[in-house]
């Protein structure tokens, strides 16, 4: 059994073969299943998830966009975490995203948080003998330097790049038997985060600044979401950053975005910018 850090590492070795099927599904295929949840919901098995997901899209373009959602237990740990904090409307958050700038504005929001989170435990006498009792002390950003890396001398196996995080167990390495899909009313699926006010637990961002990152991204590399867990996102792209250069900054970003993909995932941004200059699927996730 790898870990997620493992996996990814082994990944982006070509050390590991890809989830990947030429079997072609349709609608016939596709398994709606009874549930009382406000979209409509899916099965298949996991090995079918993504040409489930393109047949979705494909049928509902003009109104609704599918996600991937992972196992029935992850699907309904995403419901509990909407349903228990689903309280502004999407159109709320949609303008709130207008108004946001991403990544600029995002890094030093990201900034401002641990600066305000580390006042709070300062003035609360409790939690400020805990981190003088295990010795921690204020966190910050670690340098680009420590971070940067040098980029890898082997290529990547492009063949070997996971498809669809979310329809893997990571137990066996394999698809996994089923997978559920849902329709969200929206053919924006930028605006996705906000139908299931998505985010704003421990370092995920909130709504808002998904919809903004999400935003900035599909104008340069026309993304899509594809999958969304409870603290997983998979997004395809049709385009790649084209320089070296370009695939740093766009590593940067993404690190700012989600920490744990360097922190417990590739450990470099030079790794993960070799990686997204060589895989048209982006993964992120929140522990």
């Amino acid at each position: 059994m790898y870990t997620r850090r493992e996996f990814i590492l082994l990944a982006a070795s070509g050390a590991l073969v890809a989830c990947k099927t030429n079997q072609r599904v349709d609608m016939k295929h596709i398994n709606q299943i009874e549930s009382d949840y406000r979209y409509p919901v899916f099965a298949v098995p996991g090995r079918d998830a993504l040409n489930a997901w393109e047949v979705l899209r494909s049928k509902h373009a003009n109104s609704a966009w599918p996600i991937v959602v992972g196992s029935r237990e992850d699907f309904k740990i995403l419901r509990e975490g909407i349903e228990y904090g689903l309280s502004r409307p999407p159109s709320e958050i949609v303008s709130a995203a207008s108004d946001l700038s991403f990544p600029a504005g995002f890094k030093q929001h990201k900034i401002q948080e641990s600066e305000r989170l580390w006042e709070e435990m300062q003035s609360d006498p409790n939690a400020k003998a805990f981190l003088e009792a295990v010795g921690l002390e204020k966190s910050e950003y670690p340098s680009i330097e420590d971070i940067m890396g040098t980029w890898p001398e082997e290529p990547i196996d492009e063949s070997q790049i996971t498809e669809l995080s979310i329809a893997i167990d990571w137990e066996t390495e394999e698809p996994m038997d089923e997978v559920l899909l849902t329709l969200i009313p929206t053919s924006d699926w930028t605006q996705i985060p906000a139908f299931l006010d998505y985010g704003g637990w421990n370092d995920c961002p909130s709504a808002e600044w998904h919809i903004a990152a999400l935003r900035h991204w599909t104008e340069e590399y026309e993304c899509e979401l594809v999958g969304l867990s409870y603290d997983s996102m998979n997004i395809r792209t049709a385009k790649r950053p084209t320089s070296r250069t370009r695939a740093l900054e766009l590593a940067l970003e993404q690190y700012y975005y989600c920490g744990d993909i360097i922190e417990q995932g590739v450990g470099e941004i030079s790794v993960l910018a070799q990686i997204l200059k060589s895989s048209n699927w982006w993964d992120f996730w929140w522990d």
